[in-house]
């Protein structure tokens, strides 16, 4: 199997439970992508790889011995920023908070483990998330995969970026007004935001049901409603990355055509 980094996650649990494919072969596979064109897009904050190794042979036991298994188990996942992680730095892009460490994991950074998925890496923001292009004085600047003069979008912009690129099978995002959606689209990837309520969030953006939301005539509250803050996931549509590279100018160009695929940056 060939461009491992761009197998989707349907497929590569399908080839684990089949033992066609292993976790940690498709997390070295990601590592060595990140490793080699991350330098030019800077979708990451922070790497985990060698925790991530060790829990990719640990899925790998855990298929070997068959049975039923969690859900995403072995699937390497990227983590925004904003999504804490116990024990580690949360600072959502500020310079102030740079070395404040969180000691609760957010719900999101939970449910994903608890499910099996592997989060090897941490992505970039602008400052609390609050920005349609994402870079910061903490971070800097990054860049759209497809043309690093151009914006990934934001405020998932790293998240996009990471799954674009083929750092990460999928890559956890939020959205209030567009911050999972702007970047997909940017990027070509498929971002999905959940309907409000269906997955929890942290204060004090998870109280955007304050802000008035337009539905459907006829439904609860007069047209008017709560709008709870979702946090979701982005996913690769695999066909339109497939077979890609970085060029000298450290653009990443398709090999039908050989060319750039840029989209305008937002503002």
């Amino acid at each position: 199997m060939t461009d491992l980094h761009y197998v989707d996650a349907s497929t590569a649990l399908a080839h684990f439970r089949s033992r066609t494919l292993s976790p940690v072969e498709l997390m070295q596979a990601v590592i060595s992508r990140t490793e080699a064109l991350n330098p030019f897009i800077n979708a990451f904050t922070e790497t985990l790889f060698a925790e991530a190794l060790t829990a990719a042979r640990s899925a790998e036991a855990m298929y070997r011995q068959g049975g039923d298994v969690p859900v995403l188990l072995g699937v390497p996942v990227a983590a925004k920023e904003k999504h804490g992680i116990r024990g580690r730095t949360l600072s959502q892009g500020l310079v102030a908070h740079q070395d404040a460490i969180t000691n609760a994991s957010h719900p999101v950074i939970e449910r994903i483990q608890q499910a099996g998925g592997i989060i090897h890496a941490r992505t970039t923001t602008p400052e609390y998330s609050c920005a349609t292009v994402t870079h910061s004085p903490l971070w800097g600047v990054t860049r759209n995969p497809w043309n690093t003069r151009y914006s990934p979008g934001g405020s998932s912009g790293g998240s996009a970026a990471a799954v674009a690129a083929g750092f990460s099978t999928l890559a956890t995002a939020s959205d209030i007004a567009g911050s999972t959606r702007l970047p997909a689209s940017f990027t070509g990837i498929v971002g999905f935001k959940a309907p409000y309520g269906r997955i929890p969030g942290l204060a004090p953006l998870s109280a955007d049901h304050s802000l008035p939301r337009r539905r459907p005539a006829g439904t609860d509250g007069g047209g008017y409603g709560p709008a709870g803050h979702c946090d979701v996931s982005a996913r690769r549509r695999r066909s339109r990355f497939a077979g890609s590279a970085v060029n000298a100018a450290g653009q990443l160009r398709s090999r039908r055509g050989n060319a750039d695929c840029a989209v305008p940056a937002a503002g």
